[in-house]
């Protein structure tokens, strides 16, 4: 018998040890990994993050980064909002960190800036350029005219044509205190800056207007008040009140009376079929008051024209086409 066909002790063995070399491994490695476990380890306070706040907010995520305006080799500029950046500290901030340069959405156009006489308010836009300024931030001045944005009433009112009314006829007003400049008969009653005669600025050409200055404390109806000569009147009989007026500037007035039932009447002011109220409003537009009444105590009656509404408006009633 050959030896290779003799089992031996020392073979059996072998065996044995090759069955258990790789459950023994695995033991080994299992407690070589137990010892590699990762131990979480306390940071600073000012660097640990709770799981609370993941994700990280999109304002700790930007705060991370650097100014915008450092990651660009050219101009960097923005659109924003005037009046935020002037009273809003904390925008005007986000703005002059981030960007080198500027444009408003609103505040520079044309509805903004010019008022209803054509003149142009700078002031804001003054305010916020010298702000910029110091900041070091430029401003890209916006398009003046637009396609829209526009002082509308102004510009229409460049373009209307003037509508030059016809002689009114009988009149039972007496105007001569205000045809020959003097005012007789015509009761100051409140004048605020002034009331008078300006010759040129009624409808027509070199026609003349009843001009009226609110002042600047101006803010009842009553602070600027004129009043008409007696009105004669027949009872029964009712009578139409008319008058062509504008503004430099946005105004409100309104008609009161002596010797009618109702002295302080609401009305259509202007006979369109609309709302009765109070006041009517006015423009840098001529436009017609009329309105009727026959509510009388007496054969005569006075109107008032209270224009103290709001200051520093001055108004122009056409002379020529103030009529009773």
């Amino acid at each position: 018998m050959k030896n290779s066909q003799i089992p031996t002790k020392t073979q059996n063995m072998i065996k044995y040890s090759k069955q258990l070399f790789l459950p023994l491994m695995a033991i080994l490695a299992l407690s070589s990994c137990q010892k590699e476990v990762m131990e979480w380890r306390d940071l600073d306070e000012d660097q640990k993050v709770t799981t609370a706040e993941l994700p990280l907010e999109l304002e700790e995520k930007i705060a991370r980064y650097d100014a915008l305006k450092t990651y660009s080799d050219y101009v960097l500029g923005a659109g924003i909002v005037m009046d935020l950046y002037m009273n809003n500290d904390a925008y005007s901030a986000l703005v002059n960190e981030n960007f080198d340069e500027v444009t408003v959405g609103y505040a520079m156009k044309h509805g903004a800036m010019v008022q209803p006489d054509g003149s142009i308010n700078f002031g804001p836009v003054d305010d916020f350029i010298a702000k910029t300024n110091a900041a070091g931030i430029d401003v890209f001045g916006h398009t003046l005219v637009w396609h829209a944005n526009q002082n509308a009433s102004y510009l229409n009112g460049l373009i209307a044509p003037t509508v030059i009314p016809g002689s009114p006829g009988a009149n039972a007003l007496d105007l001569s205190g205000l045809k020959d400049g003097s005012l007789s008969g015509w009761s100051l009653n409140n004048p605020g800056d002034g009331i008078s005669i300006a010759e040129g600025e009624g409808l027509a050409t070199n026609s003349p207007a009843l001009k009226m200055e609110a002042s600047a404390s101006a803010s009842q109806p009553y602070n600027l008040q004129v009043v008409t000569p007696a009105i004669p009147v027949i009872n029964g009989h009712e009578y139409e009140i008319s008058f062509y007026i504008r503004s430099d500037k946005p105004g409100k007035g309104r008609i009161s009376f002596n010797g009618l039932q109702n002295n302080y009447p609401y009305k259509d002011w202007f006979d369109t079929g609309g709302e009765w109220t109070e006041a009517f409003e006015t423009s840098s537009q001529w436009q017609q008051v009329k309105f009727r009444v026959n509510d009388f105590t007496g054969d005569s009656f006075q109107m008032a024209f209270d224009l103290g509404y709001l200051p520093d408006v001055t108004y122009f009633i056409d002379v020529n086409n103030l009529s009773v």
